[in-house]
């Protein structure tokens, strides 16, 4: 790059150079030197070319007025200063600006390769500090995973014991339910064969209290139907004497037919009361065939009840082995799961580092590799460059020394023609 600009730059610096010796300067040392050869030959030869000395003359003067103009022009535009020594001033900005440029290209060079690494030196800082918090986060997450577990499985028991003693109770209750209620069927069971019994005895005391009230009554009618017979008999007695056998008759056949009457419905009362007594009978029995059948029941139902309960309670414990057994298995097979997962995490963890690792020494190689491609190329561009630089510094210093040759030529000539237009004129 700074060999291009250099070579630009100088393309531009002898541009105006080259047109400056083309238009003026180059020529006036021409023309000082063809004269100075003409006057030589003229003195020599000043016989054969006496009818050329006016021409050469006129020419003379001619290139006296332009080399006259033009040192006019020179004055004008560069003032007192010199063309060599406005060369060497422009060419010593010329190596300012570009030892500037120059400079500024390498603070930048350097405050990029700065840069570089101190974004390189961040990046593995911020490596490091993603890895020390990522194995912290594990650490974390895992202390929090197996807190978690531990709780779990505390909450777990705790369930457990509670519905255990729930379930304790819940049978107690049961058990006092049970009780209560075979004591109140036992007392329902009293209180109604007490009932029925008080209902019996009351039935009874009434039935043999009508009877009595119905021999009674019966004795009474039966007595009340004698005296009234009597009265009738005595009042027909009194009144008419030749009916007394009638009468007899009649009351001895109303007798029979009462006696009859009484004795069918004593036969009936107690065709009844033996019927009842049958139906009382039977219904004891069966009520006690009942109350046994119940009571057989029962205790039959209470005995499977407590041969379920207790193979429920056998069937329990036998769940409570199993699912104590299953639990532990799964915690141990959650366990070797959590064991083979940290494992894994940890290789992946060690492989990923040696990966960065293996990635950041191979960045640092391909950066030395390019630092010192870098290196060379500069190294082999500054001694381009300092080469260039050395050709064009001789390259100036002989073409200033080439010109001070020829300015001193043309001063001399320049006196010489001055002289020899005096001496002419």
């Amino acid at each position: 790059m700074f060999s291009s600009k250099s070579l630009k730059m100088h393309e531009i610096q002898q541009l105006p150079r080259r047109q400056l010796h083309a238009t003026g300067q180059s020529i006036a040392p021409q023309s000082a030197r063809h004269q100075f050869q003409d006057r030589g030959h003229d003195n020599v030869d000043q016989v054969r070319y006496t009818w050329h000395q006016g021409r050469r003359l006129k020419e003379f003067q001619i290139r006296y007025l332009a080399r006259k103009f033009f040192y006019l022009w020179a004055k004008k535009t560069f003032g007192q200063v010199l063309p060599s020594k406005a060369r060497c001033f422009y060419d010593q900005k010329i190596l300012q600006k570009t030892f500037g440029e120059w400079k500024e290209w390498w603070t930048v060079c350097r405050e990029r390769k700065l840069s570089l690494r101190a974004d390189s030196h961040y990046r593995h800082l911020l490596h490091n500090l993603i890895f020390k918090a990522w194995k912290a986060y594990v650490c974390q997450q895992q202390g929090k995973r197996n807190k978690y577990f531990v709780a779990e499985s505390h909450a777990k028991k705790h369930k457990l014991l509670r519905t255990w003693q729930c379930w304790l109770v819940y049978v107690d209750i049961q058990r006092t339910k049970h009780a209560m209620q075979s004591v109140a069927l036992a007392f329902r069971e009293r209180s109604c064969l007490r009932i029925s019994w008080a209902v019996w005895r009351r039935r009874h005391y009434q039935n043999c209290t009508g009877h009595k009230m119905n021999i009674l009554a019966l004795q009474h009618w039966a007595q009340s139907l004698q005296f009234r017979a009597w009265l009738q008999w005595r009042e027909l007695y009194l009144y008419s004497q030749n009916d007394k056998q009638k009468e007899t008759r009649a009351v001895t056949h109303h007798r029979h037919w009462e006696l009859k009457r009484c004795v069918e419905a004593w036969l009936g009362y107690l065709n009844l009361h033996r019927a009842k007594k049958l139906q009382n009978e039977l219904a004891q029995e069966h009520h006690r065939s009942r109350i046994f059948r119940q009571c057989f029941s029962d205790w039959r139902l209470s005995w499977e009840c407590r041969r379920r309960m207790h193979a429920h309670g056998k069937d329990i414990e036998k769940l409570a082995a199993r699912i104590a057994l299953w639990r532990v298995f799964a915690h141990w097979k959650h366990y070797v799961v959590l064991c083979v997962e940290e494992t894994r995490q940890c290789e992946l963890a060690e492989k990923h580092y040696k990966h960065h690792l293996l990635k950041l020494g191979f960045k640092g190689l391909w950066q030395n590799v390019m630092n010192t491609r870098l290196q060379q190329m500069r190294k082999n561009l500054s001694y381009r460059q300092h080469q260039v630089t050395v050709l064009q510094k001789f390259w100036n210093r002989w073409k200033s020394c080439l010109e001070e040759k020829e300015e001193e030529q043309q001063q001399a000539l320049t006196s010489v023609a001055h002289a020899h237009y005096s001496g002419g004129q």
